[in-house]
């Protein structure tokens, strides 16, 4: 008799940490550390820790709230369909399907 296999389980799962998915995730993780620095400059300059906490801390809340909001209306591969349309030329891009059905009900005429 064969030796039993281990399963293991959500492997082959999307990664998500409180409802972020991979690209809202790594553009979460880039504006923390962008904060950080940010942080860091404006304390080094010798602007006082009250100011440069607050504009560290206020475009944090501001961007991140951006980026949950982005990851809620674009979902799991939103970004990437919104990059790859950006990416097509305004000669072709239709933003309405009233063309193609028109095409499609003189072919079907004949």
């Amino acid at each position: 008799m064969p030796k039993s296999l281990q399963v293991f389980k959500g492997v082959d799962h999307e990664m998500e940490f409180k409802g972020l998915t991979p690209p809202f995730l790594y553009y979460m993780i880039g504006l923390l550390i962008g904060s950080l620095f940010l942080f860091l400059l404006l304390k080094g300059v010798g602007l006082p820790l009250v100011l440069s906490s607050g504009i560290t801390f206020g475009t944090l809340a501001w961007l991140g709230n951006k980026i949950f909001t982005l990851n809620r209306v674009l979902g799991k591969n939103g970004l990437l369909k919104k990059s790859a349309y950006a990416a097509v030329p305004l000669g072709i891009r239709i933003k309405d399907r009233s063309p193609i059905q028109q095409l499609r009900n003189q072919k079907n005429k004949r």
